[in-house]
């Protein structure tokens, strides 16, 4: 019957002190290269954890027009650190980590803030555009029936308009006072239209002096009502002739313009000789343009150049641009060949700095598989081949691609080494790299790479490393 119990014996043998510090020694490395290799797995599961930030970052970022973060800069441990250190290490990035994962998540909700506050600014500039439109038409109306009626047209004055850079609560309020000025205006212009219709009427049932007046009252107010019935036929169809040279619909208008297009209708019927084909194309005209115009912007501003926020002198770049395409967006400006040029330059840009730093991470990746670690230092980056000699790496941004050059350079003394053999390997090492970095990934563009040696190594103090990494 089973005990679930397992038991071990040994035989019994003659120990010796030495045997056991042997036996006691191996009990520890064991335990340490265990401890070392989960203290590794634990570093690669936060590697992990900021991969999923970063890929939740460049996710938001296209979508987002205001997202603004600097990252953090990843440094992994050195190959040959210790256990203590990789400890102190694993406990150094989880804290960073967890800052970047706070400040990610603060600076996604920020430009989500600030992209409603962006929507609802342009609504309310878009608003009070109509509405500033529709207060010049009923202007005229007002002035029109005023002299008619031997009156003083009513005058409404509208606030001074907040300039294009304004806050949304300053829009806000402006588009309050100016529909508070529309209603007024329009309550007038209703007192007025009805003043007309009651002297209209007032002409029809007055009183004749002589028979025949009647007759005649009857007659010119059939040629008056005739005048209306053609002016409101000629309008109708040059609304229908404007609406189709400009590709819109009635139903696709949005409430303001209707209601624009109806008070013009009720013009027509005021001032029945006036020709409205061009008042209606120029408005049609601009409002399709502006439709346009916002849709474009509205493209361009929700859909940001990829990776336009990891840096400064880009995203100063596109924080120019989206000034002028949130203008746009509310109708204040007009898009232009500039800002579509600029759109276009800036992803340019942007897709040569990604392609380099692809192009840089695949170097270092190769370089490092062949042993010889990229290191940053206080004079630049470094590519260590041993403990005495080092490359010194540069490199340059050319139209075709990054061009990298690496000058071989070693601090022992001379003689110390086989200058010869040493070049042989090092070079023989560094091509190997760049072949490999080279062959795996058909998007890497071929990469130059100058080696300048010369026949013997450089002498050099080999440089301090940098007390933070930053990225190659």
């Amino acid at each position: 019957m089973s005990t679930g119990k397992v038991t071990t014996s040994t035989p019994t043998q003659a120990a010796t002190t030495t045997a056991v510090r042997l036996a006691e020694q191996a009990v520890r490395q064991a335990r340490i290269q265990w401890l070392t290799h989960q203290a590794r797995t634990q570093i690669q599961a936060e590697e992990c954890r900021y991969q999923k930030i970063q890929e939740r970052l460049d996710e938001a970022a296209t979508r987002l027009p205001d997202l603004k973060f600097t990252g953090l800069v990843w440094q992994a441990p050195p190959p040959d650190a210790t256990l203590e250190a990789l400890n102190v290490y694993l406990s150094t990035i989880r804290g960073q980590i967890d800052g970047f994962d706070r400040e990610a998540n603060r600076a996604i909700q920020h430009a989500e803030a600030l992209l409603k506050r962006r929507q609802a600014k342009a609504r309310a500039w878009q608003r009070s555009q109509d509405i500033e439109t529709q207060q010049l038409l009923n202007k005229e109306a007002c002035q029109t029936l005023a002299e008619r009626l031997g009156h003083v047209a009513p005058r409404e004055a509208f606030p001074p308009r907040p300039s294009r850079e304004a806050e949304l609560e300053e829009v806000e309020s402006y588009l309050a006072a100016c529909e508070a000025v529309l209603k007024r205006q329009s309550e007038s212009l209703t007192r007025l239209r009805q003043q007309a219709q009651h002297l209209a009427q007032a002409r029809k049932t007055s009183g004749p002096a002589i028979g025949d007046i009647p007759d005649a009252q009857a007659a010119l107010a059939a040629h008056s009502q005739a005048e209306i019935d053609a002016a409101l036929a000629r309008f109708n169809a040059s609304l229908q002739q404007a609406l189709g040279a400009h590709r819109l619909q009635w139903a696709q208008l949005p409430g303001s313009m209707q209601h624009y297009l109806e008070a013009a209708r009720a013009m027509a019927a005021d001032n029945p000789h006036r020709d409205w084909r061009p008042t209606l194309h120029d408005y049609l005209g601009r409002e399709s343009r502006r439709r346009a115009d916002i849709e474009r912007a509205r493209q361009m501003l929700l859909a940001p150049p990829e990776g336009v926020y990891d840096d400064p002198e880009l995203h100063g770049r596109w924080e120019r641009l989206s000034q002028h395409l949130q203008a746009i967006l509310g109708g204040l400006e007009y898009m232009t060949q500039d800002f579509e040029s600029e759109f276009a330059q800036l992803r340019r840009d942007i897709q040569q700095r990604l392609n380099n730093r692809l192009s840089n991470a695949s170097l270092i990746a190769a370089l490092e598989a062949h042993g010889m670690q990229v290191l940053d230092t206080e004079q630049g980056a470094i590519v260590n081949v041993d403990k005495h000699t080092w490359f010194e790496l540069a490199e340059h941004d050319t139209d075709k691609g990054v061009v990298h050059s690496f000058e071989l350079k070693t601090n022992a003394p001379v003689g110390a080494i086989n200058e010869n053999s040493k070049i042989a390997e090092a070079c023989d090492r560094l091509n190997a790299a760049i072949a490999t970095g080279n062959e795996p990934n058909p998007k890497i563009q071929r990469q130059m790479h100058e080696l300048r040696d010369g026949r013997q190594i450089g002498r050099a103090r080999k440089p301090a490393l940098r007390a933070r990494a930053r990225p190659l």
